[in-house]
């Protein structure tokens, strides 16, 4: 061995870590940017190409897609408990085991929608020399791909916005407490709410004096924050009641 090859190995031996971290910030990008880039790049080249075969891109789709799928499955059902633990001024305290276990069912719930959709429901379309019906085919299975590769993603979504459509008839929509749709107002108010909301003042000097204390000189620009927009609220709720007589 040569010192020119000698050299050469040291420095790629030396680089190996430097292009693992690059090939790690890579993987995280593709990962964040999935959803758009799976729902833009096919159709892109469909219509830049609308004569082709896309069996390859397909392919790659379909590799692909279990592992963005069990990155955003775990995104989605971790980021509501890091916001929650940030609004409440604690740590978020990540477990681990349950984001294990929410990847191992995003990997293979895709991978499950994929066989399922590519073998039973709508193989890869054969090129077609029409090409209107080529392009329109490939249009097809993409989207129906996209589906069964966000799957699990989806079905979470889905599951959340009936949890929280079916909880906002039965919470109040100032103070957020769950008091049932009987004791709501036909604004969506709660009792407490619809009193306090009418008892603020449009003009209200003692209120304001405290918010100016609280920020200039107990130096608490949070807590006067929260009373500027409470008081806000309050406001724009007694308009809306008062609107309605």
């Amino acid at each position: 061995m040569d010192a020119n090859t000698q050299i050469a190995n040291d420095l790629h031996l030396l680089t190996a870590p430097i292009r693992f971290l690059f090939r790690c910030v890579l993987a995280l990008l593709f990962l964040l940017a999935a959803p758009l880039l799976f729902s833009v790049v096919p159709f892109l080249c469909i219509a830049l190409d609308p004569n082709s075969d896309f069996s390859m891109l397909a392919l790659a789709y379909m590799a692909l897609a279990p592992f963005a799928s069990a990155f955003w499955l775990m995104m989605v059902s971790v980021l509501p408990d890091v916001h929650r633990a940030q609004k409440e001024g604690r740590v978020f305290e990540a477990n681990h085991l349950k984001g294990f276990g929410l990847m191992f069912v995003g990997f293979f719930g895709s991978l499950g929608a994929e066989a399922l959709f590519l073998f039973y429901l709508f193989p890869i379309p054969r090129e077609s020399s029409d090409i209107a019906v080529n392009a329109a085919q490939w249009r097809s299975w993409f989207g129906g791909m996209g589906i069964a590769g966000f799957l699990p993603v989806i079905l979470l979504l889905g599951w959340r916005a009936i949890k929280a459509a079916s909880a906002g008839r039965q919470t109040c929509r100032w103070c957020h407490e769950t008091v049932g749709a009987a004791n709501l107002d036909n604004f969506g108010l709660c009792s407490p709410c619809h009193d306090a909301a009418l008892e603020e003042n449009e003009i209200d000097e003692d209120q304001e004096a405290w918010i100016r204390k609280v920020k200039y000189e107990l130096r608490d620009n949070a807590w006067a924050s929260d009373l500027r927009r409470g008081r806000r609220e309050a406001l724009k709720w007694k308009r809306r009641v008062l609107s309605s007589r």
